[in-house]
């Protein structure tokens, strides 16, 4: 995971390099992009890449295919698997749970994972908020670390605020909310919010009105993305009768339509 996160920095900051020095080549790959962007790069041509070609080199070193690669053995350690083959045993399943939410609990690495993919992020993590076994991510989350375990069994009772997930939601809160965050990130926030956190089991007993403001937010998304599709819509109308107007050898009076 550290290599890959290491090789995702490079990759970045090469990016942005490029961007900045990019100059139009005389002959370019059929896969480069013509801004000289790597990051969205075709990785699905790669099933057509031969084993040592210059594509399939260029491809898996850039950022999206480093970004997938790294969302992937994320998704893989909260499911149980090594990378790339292999199961992870019980007693240190639990280890890596608890590894993948300090992760993510770093802004950092989250502000990158999120920008890699939002939706992708979010579903991949939802396994964590559902139980589905005896022994699951849900659980292995609940359960917190072993020392975490103790200070529970001296202490007493654990409220909600201060369970794992709970302090989990917290950090994910605390960016996804924040002014400067990218407003699909922001939504993709909400759908989860609404969707996962509104039914998980993990907060029984949460206060629903705290819901209210992912509610609003998610229908004024709505009500803007009805309002441009109507927009479109009417122009398609209008369009439309300038052109049978035209055919029929009438007068257009565009004011009017």
């Amino acid at each position: 995971m550290c290599s890959l996160l290491a090789l995702y920095k490079k990759a970045s900051k090469e990016n942005k390099l490029a961007q900045l020095n990019f100059k139009t080549p005389t002959e370019k790959s059929p896969n480069t992009p013509s801004d000289g962007n790597q990051q969205f790069v075709d990785i699905l041509a790669l099933k057509d890449a031969h084993y040592d070609s210059m594509d399939k080199q260029r491809i898996e070193k850039s950022l999206t295919y480093l970004g997938y690669k790294i969302l992937w053995v994320i998704h893989l350690f909260i499911d149980g698997k090594k990378f790339p083959t292999g199961t992870i045993k019980d007693k240190m399943w639990r280890a890596y749970i608890q590894d993948i939410i300090e992760f993510l609990s770093n802004q950092e690495y989250l502000k990158m994972l999120l920008s890699i993919d939002a939706e992708s992020v979010f579903q991949m993590i939802s396994i964590m908020f559902y139980p589905t076994a005896k022994v699951s991510p849900f659980e292995l989350v609940k359960a917190g670390r072993e020392e975490d375990e103790q200070k529970m069994a001296q202490g007493g009772e654990q409220s909600l605020q201060d369970s794992p997930h709970w302090r989990f939601m917290k950090v994910l809160d605390a960016y996804c909310l924040r002014p400067d965050t990218p407003e699909n990130v922001k939504y993709q926030y909400y759908f989860f919010v609404a969707k996962v956190i509104a039914r998980s089991p993990a907060f029984n007993g949460f206060d629903p009105n705290c819901f209210f403001f992912v509610t609003k937010e998610i229908l004024s998304h709505y009500r803007k993305y009805i309002e441009f599709v109507k927009k479109i819509y009417d122009m398609y109308v209008r369009t439309r009768k300038i052109r049978e107007a035209q055919l029929l050898g009438e007068p257009v009076d565009e004011l009017s339509l």
